[in-house]
C-alpha cells in the first residue's frame, strides 16, 4: 500500500524537538508527521518509514537542519514546505515548543490561530483566506515578518 498524505481531520503532526523519542509509528497512524532529523530522532524515523507503506501510515518526512535545536525557526521553514506539499490543510499539531505571546503573534501574522496548548505542545488552525496571501512567501527573523516569495 502506499503512502497517506491526506487525513480527515486536515491536520499534521510537526515535531519541532530534536530529542523527540515519542512513538511516530503511532503519530503516524492518525496523520502526517514532519520531524526535524537528528541523531536522537533518527531512530523513530527509520522505524516508521521501514513500516509504514505496509501498516497503511500517513507518510513521515524528515527534515534535516543545520540547527535543530533553533525549535521555532525550523517550525516557519517546515509550515513553508506545507504550503507546498498540501493542498488545503486544517492546521498543525507542534510538538516540542511553547505556544507563548511572542511565538503566537507570529503564528497569527501567518495566518495561523493557537485553538490549544500545553507547556511544550500545541494546535493552530489556519485561516485560509490569510494564509492564501502568503504562499510562496518565506518568514523573516530579521524583521519579524512575512517577506519576498522563494526562488
Amino acid at each position: 500500500m502506499p503512502w497517506k498524505y491526506f487525513t480527515e481531520d486536515g491536520f499534521i503532526e510537526v515535531v519541532v524537538d530534536p530529542n523527540f523519542s515519542g512513538d511516530l509509528t503511532a503519530m503516524a497512524i492518525e496523520r502526517p508527521v514532519w520531524i526535524v532529523e537528528t541523531e536522537q530522532t533518527q531512530p523513530g524515523i527509520d522505524a516508521s518509514l521501514a513500516v509504514g507503506a505496509s501498516r497503511d501510515l500517513y507518510s513521515v518526512n524528515r527534515c534535516p537542519f543545520l540547527y535543530p535545536s533553533e525549535r521555532e525557526h525550523n517550525l516557519f521553514e517546515i509550515l513553508g514546505e506545507l504550503d507546498e506539499h498540501y493542498g488545503p490543510y486544517k492546521g498543525v499539531i507542534v510538538h516540542g515548543l511553547p505556544a507563548d505571546l511572542m511565538l503566537r503573534s507570529k503564528l497569527e501574522e501567518g495566518g495561523f490561530r493557537v485553538v490549544r496548548s500545553s507547556l511544550n505542545d500545541f494546535v493552530a488552525e489556519l485561516d485560509p483566506v490569510v494564509r492564501g496571501r502568503l504562499l510562496g512567501r518565506h518568514y523573516s527573523e530579521g524583521d519579524r515578518s512575512w517577506g519576498r516569495p522563494r526562488r
